[in-house]
């Protein structure tokens, strides 16, 4: 079973360089971005986990077994909110990066 939380960010907040989505799975959270490239925007992906330490909360980036479900899920996630917010997905030769 899957905690999933999603939040849309605002156009104004995406302006200021803030993810313009969130979407938590578990301890997994994907932000997705909306950039600039020559034909347009664009969404691109980052994906954290959270986990407690005795000096407060860390985010990191690598996954053990247990958390690849939530990774899964979230990434499926992610690319159904890209899909239905930006259609089909840049080549590789349209990516400014």
């Amino acid at each position: 079973m899957t905690n999933e939380n999603t939040e849309t960010k605002t156009e104004d907040q995406a302006r200021t360089n803030k993810p313009i989505h969130k979407i938590r799975v578990g301890s997994v959270q994907v932000a997705i971005w909306e950039k600039k490239g020559k034909d347009g925007l664009f969404p691109t992906a980052t994906f954290s986990r959270s986990y407690k330490t005795k000096e407060g909360w860390k985010n990191g980036h690598s996954y053990t077994l247990a958390h690849i479900e939530d990774l899964q899920n979230a990434g499926e996630l992610a690319k159904s909110y890209m899909d239905k917010n930006y259609g089909q997905p840049l080549k590789d030769e349209n990516i400014p990066y």
